[in-house]
């Protein structure tokens, strides 16, 4: 009985310990944000309590900061999403119908020492002989989020997508139509494929889809310090 409960616990704390994580991080993340936005002269508007618990989901923004920057007035609107697993990327795919999947390397035994390049395509050079597999969720829908309702008159707006915790890599994939060639012979019993993937991998302050800036919690303060985006 004993064995029972203390393997329960654990299981219990293993599926647990994401969202724990998740919640340090925040809280963290929410401490800072206010320490450098008073620090800088921005003043940091809740749109609601506990706006740094907020979910994935959602259509505004969780926050936003006003100040005034060498072009004028200027508002963050910031939207939070988190990446609860460590070593996992973010695909973004699609521009008006957005929709999300993820990529995540789990270790499984040994010491991970292999190399994995930003799509999570092993390196053939990568050392330490550990075991690790790469799983892919399915693709979720992402609803656009209205950066502009809440921020009308309040002079330049930046729509800022804050990850916190952050995924290991953010990507943006777009749908390319393709066409074939009429003499093009395919296998038996298939057809040709209607539309490809193009993917950009994203960096701090680069824009998704031409829509929202992307930014870490680091990153994003050394923003609010040196303001650098629109620019």
């Amino acid at each position: 009985m004993q064995w029972i409960l203390l393997t329960g616990t654990a299981l219990l704390i293993a599926v647990l310990l994401p969202w724990i994580r998740c919640l340090f991080k925040r809280i963290v993340m929410a401490v800072k944000l206010r320490r450098c936005a008073k620090a800088n002269g921005w003043t940091l508007t809740p749109a609601r309590p506990l706006w740094f618990l907020a979910p994935n989901g959602g259509t505004s923004p969780d926050c936003f900061l006003r100040g005034r920057t060498e072009r004028g007035e200027r508002t963050y609107a910031v939207k939070l999403r988190a990446s609860l697993f460590r070593m996992q990327n973010a695909y973004f795919i699609g521009s008006d119908l957005q929709t999300v999947r993820y990529k995540r390397i789990i270790p499984l035994a040994g010491r991970f020492g292999g190399k994995y390049g930003w799509e999570l395509n092993e390196i053939a050079e990568g050392t330490g002989g550990g075991i690790s597999m790469v799983t892919e969720s399915r693709e979720k829908k992402r609803r656009p989020v209205d950066y502009w309702t809440a921020t009308e008159g309040g002079g330049e707006v930046i729509p800022a997508l804050l990850f916190c915790p952050a995924p290991l890599n953010i990507a943006e994939a777009r749908v390319i139509p393709l066409t074939h060639s009429t003499v093009e012979r395919l296998p038996m019993f298939t057809k040709p494929a209607d539309t490809t993937l193009t993917v950009r991998r994203l960096f701090d302050g680069d824009l998704l889809h031409g829509r929202e800036y992307v930014f870490a919690t680091e990153a994003f303060l050394s923003e609010l310090r040196y303001p650098h985006v629109a620019m």
